[in-house]
């Protein structure tokens, strides 16, 4: 049996990275939301798959490849030029995630015999804001004294490796027993603070 445990490490950018990170977030998000609403219109199709096959399936309809010049949504090519890869599939699985979880909710309340009251409102569609799993080596590369960590992010209409000291660990990170798995990067911007929310697996 596997056990996840969520660590927060601190990060200390200046200010002028920490608008780069705050930037990289925002874009994310936009691509999510966007996502969503392709992923909604293909549900059918998309909704019966898991894992990579959906990101195959959405990748098909949005990314154009040298054996696939043409997909039906040029517009993220267009709006989210040289997006990385690794983000995009986090992306996908970020957008097909919320649209499951609305269709559950709009499910239950459309067969719900035990509303509040008759006229209770159906959910809405609505994306709520993610953050991007940053996967090592694509998107995130560590310092082995885990004093900085060097970050995919978009700066000045390109993207770029950003290198942000570490303020704090979790507790576990210097444990090599446990497999470090992907961060997600969150930026508080009502408290100026930039932080990685670390996951680990004990073996």
């Amino acid at each position: 049996m596997k056990i996840t445990r969520t660590e927060k490490w601190t990060l200390r950018p200046v200010a002028d990275d920490r608008q780069a990170l705050r930037d990289t977030i925002t874009l994310y998000q936009r691509y999510v939301r966007a996502l969503s609403s392709v992923c909604m219109a293909h549900w059918p199709n998309i909704g019966v798959l898991t894992g990579n096959d959906v990101i195959m399936m959405v990748e098909g309809l949005i990314h154009p490849t040298t054996n696939r010049p043409s997909v039906r949504y040029a517009y993220f090519q267009r709006v989210f030029y040289k997006f990385p890869s690794y983000l995009r599939r986090s992306a996908i699985m970020d957008a097909v995630g919320q649209v499951r979880s609305f269709l559950s909710r709009y499910d239950q309340w459309q067969t719900a015999t035990d509303r509040r009251h008759k006229h209770e409102r159906p959910p809405t569609f609505g994306v709520s804001n993610s953050f991007p799993s940053l996967y090592k080596g694509q998107c995130i590369k560590y310092a082995d004294d885990l004093s900085f960590a060097e970050i995919k992010v978009y700066k000045n209409n390109d993207w770029v490796w950003l290198t942000v000291p570490i303020k704090k660990t979790g507790k576990r990170a210097a444990d090599v027993s446990q497999k470090r798995a992907s961060p997600l990067l969150v930026v508080r911007i009502s408290k100026s603070r930039s932080l990685f929310r670390s996951n680990k697996q004990s073996p």
